[in-house]
């Protein structure tokens, strides 16, 4: 989506400031600091349309790695690595070249001295277990010994090799970071490059923990703060998957965050004034006239009452909606049916087979307040033959005897929504 005319609903410009005040004032690199917000509360949205302009605004130079899309890459810390060159390239305004081919040369000797970050993560999922046990399950007593023996001659000789190259490992990891260091003071006044991770919490619990260790481990160099959107609570759910569940996954956490930050959510209620434009927004990309974006908008408003929607789901409700508009079914039906397709999905599959509520859908569908808010019972279209509250509740029972037809036109659109929700 084109970022020009976002609208700022939950306010997150100001705290975009703020939050690059903390990164070039606050702090001293490195740094870690997490972001926290559920899932469909915009946090990839904020990084892009807020945070990023923040930064750009002051000249603090910004790398987004979007864990998600780059967890089949392999090591992370190569995949940072190399995002953060390829976000400043040899031909920028600022001359960069011997400060970024630096980071190169040292970023392979620290490659090559550490060995591969994957194999930490294979190990710490196999040595979680008893070795023995898991190649017996697999293989005759004969085999496993052999295999087993083999194993953990492997073990032994890597680990005599890692204690050897121990000094030359150190001495890497010190000129990578002197390097990253010289390419942050190249780049920014503030001395500073912020590296946000985004997506973590949607990544295999193998490499996400990998990503936290290389922040911690490798990539803790000055000149270099992290911020880290994630959702907390999944985040422990992957610590404890990947250790267990007696592990005390915040304290585990926090070995890797230094500051703990909540990405501010204001419910939409309580911002009215943005609503409309929030629907205008979503709606961009459809050929929808005014007139019913602005009912749309309305009904929707009136409706948020009762559900409190979140930014993404009120996204999704108008693309559904733009999908399937049209045809002779009232706007509000229209719209409640979306709706419900989205917040009731086990009452919404009985629309779709034309099977009759149970007593307690209407309340649990809110049928009759939101019929009194959205002027049911006020009001009579031309295609419903008895007061519209009513006709809600005796359609979607199956016992509307007057006309079948407005029963159809409820299954039709209902389907429509199914195909494109």
């Amino acid at each position: 989506m084109d970022d020009s005319g976002i609208v700022d609903v939950y306010d997150r410009s100001d705290f975009a400031s703020t939050l690059v005040n903390i990164v070039t004032s606050k702090v001293e690199s490195p740094f870690c600091i997490g972001l926290d917000a559920k899932w469909g509360n915009g946090k990839t949205a904020f990084v892009n349309y807020f945070l990023k302009p923040a930064s750009d605004s002051i000249t603090l130079p910004i790398v987004i790695f979007d864990c998600f899309e780059q967890e089949r890459s392999g090591d992370p810390f190569i995949s940072i690595t190399q995002h953060i060159l390829q976000a400043f390239p040899q031909n920028s305004k600022v001359d960069i070249h011997d400060a970024r081919e630096k980071v190169v040369m040292t970023a392979k000797k620290v490659a090559s001295a550490s060995g591969a970050i994957l194999f930490k993560a294979l190990a710490r999922t196999v040595l979680r277990q008893d070795a023995d046990e898991v190649l017996n399950t697999f293989l005759n007593e004969e085999q496993a010994k052999i295999i087993s023996d083999e194993t953990t001659v492997a073990m032994e000789n890597y680990v005599s090799e890692k204690l050897r190259n121990g000094l030359q490992e150190k001495a890497a990891k010190e000129s990578f970071r002197t390097a990253v260091l010289e390419l942050a003071e190249k780049l920014s006044k503030h001395g500073k490059i912020l590296v946000v991770i985004d997506e973590l919490d949607r990544c295999r619990p193998e490499f996400a923990l990998e990503v936290l260790e290389s922040t911690k481990h490798i990539l803790n160099a000055k000149g270099l703060v992290f911020v880290i959107a994630y959702h907390k609570e999944q985040m422990h759910t992957l610590i404890r998957h990947q250790f267990g569940s007696d592990i005390d996954a915040g304290q585990y956490l926090h070995k890797f965050i230094n500051l703990d930050l909540i990405l501010p959510i204001t419910k939409i209620r309580d911002s009215d004034t943005h609503f409309g434009s929030l629907v205008k927004q979503f709606f961009r990309p459809f050929t929808i006239n005014e007139r019913t974006v602005a009912e749309f908008s309305s009904i929707l408003r009136t409706l948020n009452i009762f559900y409190s929607f979140e930014a993404r789901t009120i996204e999704k409700i108008c693309t559904t909606f733009a999908l399937c508009e049209g045809g002779r079914l009232d706007l509000r039906l229209q719209i409640l049916i979306v709706v419900w397709s989205i917040k009731h999905p086990d009452l919404f599959k009985l629309i779709l087979l034309g099977t009759s509520f149970p007593p307690e859908a209407t309340q649990e569908l809110m049928i009759e307040p939101i019929s009194k808010l959205l002027n049911f019972e006020r009001s009579q279209s031309p295609m419903d033959p008895i007061a519209p509250a009513t006709y809600i509740n005796t359609l979607l029972a199956g016992t509307n005897g007057n006309d079948i037809s407005h029963f159809n036109r409820v299954c039709h659109f209902a389907n429509l929504v199914n195909q494109y929700k």
